[in-house]
């Protein structure tokens, strides 16, 4: 499996490009993946979006590489891997914007339509131990740093990095999935 958190320009993957891309092969987790691109020519730049994944407006347009070639790189590291089934902590976020970037880079998506969704698997954790999380409108709140606290793992800072959040994701569902420790540096 390969575990997949994205950074963006925004939210929209019609308006917004990748600007980084962190990835972790499930079963060997050692293998990881971590690269950066300037925006697409034509993206918009949301200053919100920034302020989450702190690069700052000069950092992404003064990135060398195309996303183009971030996803040749990214997609040059997944052919080894024999399971690509994708995962994420918001998988149809990082999904959405990996397809729609695969398709107007002309790169053949290789992922399938079958997703490993780590909000999912909270989910159920959450509801079975009574401490389901929902916001004022109904919907799910359990994000990625409250999944953290929920596992006993320390939360990351407010800047959200590719890599870092996958390694996170990675060690969630390793100890949702086989109840165990996944990366080193989380075994305590």
């Amino acid at each position: 499996m390969i575990v997949v958190e994205i950074e963006t320009t925004g939210l929209d993957p019609q308006k917004h490009s990748i600007i980084s891309i962190g990835a972790v092969e499930f079963e060997h987790p050692e293998n990881q993946f971590y690269g950066e691109c300037r925006p697409w020519e034509g993206a918009e730049i949301d200053p919100k979006a920034l302020q989450v994944n702190k690069f700052t407006a000069q950092q992404v347009a003064t990135q060398q590489k195309t996303q183009q070639k971030l996803l040749e790189e990214f997609l040059a590291w997944t052919k080894p891997i024999t399971n690509k089934t994708m995962a994420s902590q918001n998988v149809w976020f990082d999904v959405l914007f990996l397809r729609t970037a695969c398709a107007r880079e002309q790169q053949q998506w290789i992922f399938g339509n079958r997703y490993m969704d780590a909000h999912a698997l909270a989910y159920e954790h959450f509801a079975r131990a009574g401490k389901l999380i929902l916001k004022k409108e109904g919907t799910s709140d359990i994000n990625l740093d409250k999944i953290l606290t929920f596992l006993g793992i320390e939360v990351r800072g407010a800047t959200h990095n590719a890599l870092e959040d996958a390694q996170l994701t990675a060690e969630i569902l390793s100890r949702f999935i086989h109840g165990k420790n996944l990366l080193p540096q989380y075994k305590q």
